[in-house]
């Protein structure tokens, strides 16, 4: 009898011991993390792959994809062969961690169905590597996300929020507008979804929107609607006015909850106890430099101007409202002006010298005179671009401008323009 009570733990963590190894394929180590585009728009978990040694190429972290996805250019080795629906992949690096095993992968139908919010995006990371045995976590204010051994996560203070496993979904029961509803969670979307049925029960005030949805599958819907919630309680958390949109798949839920519900949060999923841990984002001078400092700090160090960009709000005067008095081919939007103001205002936006050749995008916060919180602007530089203007107005002209992201991979710019500076859209509710 009491051999069998001394064995019983240690059988007890070896066999725990099991559960929580990472795949063999994994690289050494038990917490890989990868540097996200764009954390600070709060879009999609972007993360820069290269596939046996070929990139990088931008894949989309789904922990509720099934399958990992690539677009069709990723694909190369097929000895002109048509393209299989399901092909080998070996050698996928995503920051520190590799999968060096073949892995069988889901492979587009056309190149480019995956693309959204003005970018290429070559593939989608699913549950084979987000793996349920592993704590999945990410922290847009440090611009990381992580993949943990399950046995060494420690959530701490982290409030949970309990779900079920129902039909592959991790479902929670939550209320909106007081009203009971059943959601899945969905971490590799943007928008939270519930069905139009719902929306009058849930007391969502509706209201226009244009948008497009863009899911891990490449399926794209327009989306012309947004019902403003006055608030949602999924365990113990709360946020209110937040936005859905209708809820269209064939599921048992009501809808989802995508990742502008965890917007305000540091996330990390742990299927082991079927629980998301969540903590308050914080802004704060550590998280800024290990933000702007994820990608490597040697440009960043050699650049005189932070970020490696100036940019400058500038007067243009214009001839009794019909002429412009500067004319270059930087200012061409202007030429189309025939009446108005006799002023406008433009956002000029320089390279850095030490940054020369590297593709850049720099994006920054913006408070105006009376020190009220300005859209955050972005600055797209190519390689081989080294200016770009655009229309300002008199807000930003004394505007105090601080760089807050540093990115080396910059987004399309409208109407195909070489390089740009745009204004960032609010976040959705």
């Amino acid at each position: 009898m009491g051999q069998g009570r001394g064995t019983r733990p240690l059988v007890l963590a070896l066999l725990a011991g099991c559960i929580y190894v990472p795949p063999a394929s994994f690289s050494s180590g038990s917490r890989w993390t990868f540097p996200l585009v764009d954390p600070l728009r709060d879009s999609k978990l972007i993360v820069p792959v290269t596939v046996d040694g070929r990139g990088p190429y931008l894949f989309a972290l789904d922990p509720d994809a099934k399958q990992t996805t690539v677009d069709r250019d990723v694909i190369t080795d097929n000895w002109g062969e048509p393209l299989k629906p399901t092909v080998d992949l070996a050698n996928l690096v995503i920051g520190d961690l590799t999968v060096s095993e073949l892995l069988g992968v889901a492979v587009a139908d056309k190149n480019g169905k995956l693309d959204s919010d003005g970018r290429h995006i070559a593939g989608v990371i699913g549950r084979d590597v987000i793996t349920d045995q592993l704590a999945f976590g990410f922290d847009r204010e440090r611009g990381i996300a992580w993949l943990q051994r399950f046995d060494e996560f420690k959530p701490g203070a982290a409030l949970p929020l309990k779900y079920d496993s129902q039909h592959g979904d991790r479902v929670v029961t939550a209320q909106i507008g007081g009203t009971p509803v059943t959601l899945a969670i969905e971490l590799g979307d943007v928008a939270s979804e519930l069905r139009r049925a719902r929306w009058d029960a849930c007391k969502l005030a509706p209201r226009p929107m244009v948008g497009e949805l863009v899911d891990h599958l490449g399926v794209r819907r327009d989306v012309t609607e947004l019902g403003i919630a006055s608030s949602v309680q999924a365990g113990p958390l709360r946020r209110d006015g937040l936005g859905f949109i209708d809820f269209e798949a064939a599921s048992r839920s009501d809808g989802t909850l995508g990742l502008d519900f965890f917007r305000p949060f540091v996330v990390t999923l742990a299927e082991q106890h079927k629980t998301v841990y969540v903590t308050s984002r914080q802004a704060s001078p550590d998280n800024d430099k290990a933000r702007l400092n994820r990608w490597g700090t040697q440009m960043l160090d050699a650049c005189k101007a932070k970020g490696c960009v100036t940019v400058d709000v500038r007067r243009v005067e214009l001839d009794d409202g019909s002429e412009r008095v500067q004319s270059t081919p930087r200012l061409v939007w202007l030429a189309g002006l025939t009446t108005g103001p006799s002023e406008r205002f433009v956002f000029q936006a320089t390279r850095d010298p030490a940054a020369t050749g590297n593709d850049l995008q720099v994006v920054l916060d913006a408070r105006g005179a009376d020190g009220g919180e300005l859209p955050r602007l972005e600055v797209d530089l190519p390689a081989g671009v080294d200016t770009a203007a655009a229309p300002a107005d008199a807000r930003y002209l004394d505007a105090a401008l601080a760089v807050v992201d540093v990115s080396p991979f910059p987004r399309s710019c409208p109407g195909r323009a070489a390089g740009c500076v745009v204004r960032e859209p609010s976040a959705a509710p």
